[in-house]
């Protein structure tokens, strides 16, 4: 026997076919709009990629006795015995004249436990603070402190802010957990820009004080210069949204 359906119910079924077709065709119309959109977007976040200069650390050295070894990207690998903490002093010299931030990014490799970024088994890492300091590049090198500001990052775990990694307190800091395994990277505007005609030397000072071995296997250092500074923002929002 067929079954019989009501006049109500066949009205409220072409009601909702002519709902479905109706959204289809926005979606249909919308569409190139929206890859218009990506677009945009990504042109937007090449042309600020382009203004970011890779550093080639000089001199690196772990506090608790890991061994930083820097790759032929010039990135740093940590590779010796596990710490249970640590910190990274790390310099570079950068011909930029005007640097307005830096960026860190921690990065996976196979050779880390679950590809990383951190050491320790889950690649979990916890950046407690992230410091600079500024000198001429001249024989004799006097760094003086560069406040940081306006940190941004594309991912962080509760209750482990970006803005912890540089409120002074080595109780907290930045982590990245459940997105282990994966590249992360960090911005970090300059309350002042560095104008040294003649390039600069870069100090950082990565201090990683919580404990449980949650240190940085893999990572990358960057500095860049631009007068817009919101662009950086933008950066840290959308490099590993791709």
């Amino acid at each position: 026997m067929m079954p019989v359906i009501s006049p109500d119910l066949a009205a409220q079924r072409k009601e909702r076919q002519n709902q479905i077709i109706e959204l289809e065709n926005e979606v249909g119309f919308s569409k190139p709009k929206q890859e218009s959109r990506q677009s945009e977007w990504e042109e937007e976040w090449l042309e600020a990629d382009r203004r970011w200069t890779v550093l080639t650390p000089l001199r690196f050295i772990s506090a608790s006795g890991a061994t930083l070894q820097r790759q032929p990207d010039n990135s740093l690998l940590v590779s010796g015995i596990g710490t249970w903490d640590d910190t990274y002093s790390i310099i570079a010299r950068t011909e930029l004249t005007n640097i307005t931030a830096v960026r860190l990014e921690l990065l996976a490799d196979d050779r880390l436990p679950g590809r990383g970024p951190g050491r320790v088994t889950g690649g979990n890492v916890v950046l407690s603070e992230f410091e600079l300091s500024v000198a001429p590049s001249a024989p004799i090198a006097i760094f003086k402190p560069a406040p940081l500001t306006n940190a941004t990052t594309d991912f962080a775990q509760v209750a482990f802010p970006i803005g912890a990694a540089l409120d002074g307190d080595l109780a907290a800091g930045w982590a990245i957990a459940p997105a282990v395994g994966q590249p992360h990277q960090a911005v970090f505007e300059l309350q002042q820009p560095v104008s040294l005609p003649e390039g600069a030397l870069l100090r950082f000072s990565l201090k990683q004080a919580f404990g449980s071995y949650v240190t940085i296997g893999k990572s990358w250092l960057r500095s860049a210069m631009d007068d817009e500074r919101g662009r950086f923002r933008i950066l840290a929002a959308f490099e590993y949204a791709q």
